[in-house]
């Protein structure tokens, strides 16, 4: 190696409830992070696929009761495309902060 050593720095966001009876259940919030419609947020935000918390905090998110459609649909574990029109149509419907 040229430079004889490797530096790797490895970090992990936690999302945790602010409350214990959130208005939106965990499975709902991580589809719709795990969903195409918000990386490609995340990506326009940061440029990459490294999301730190800062990152995680100007990303704009749904109301909890714009949710309620997504919710339904992971409920009824519905097909992932049809989960993935709905957060796309969160994203693209959602008013801008």
């Amino acid at each position: 190696m040229e430079h004889g050593s490797v530096v790797i720095e490895n970090h992990l966001n936690f999302i945790k409830a602010s409350s214990s009876q959130p208005l939106v259940s965990r499975k709902t919030a991580l589809t719709f992070l795990n969903s195409s419609a918000a990386d490609a947020v995340i990506r326009c935000i940061s440029g990459s696929t490294v999301i730190s918390a800062a990152d995680l905090r100007t990303m704009p998110l749904p109301c909890p009761g714009e949710l309620s459609a997504l919710a339904s649909l992971v409920l009824e574990n519905v097909d992932r495309d049809l989960i993935e029109a709905e957060c796309w149509r969160l994203v693209l419907q959602s008013p801008k902060k």
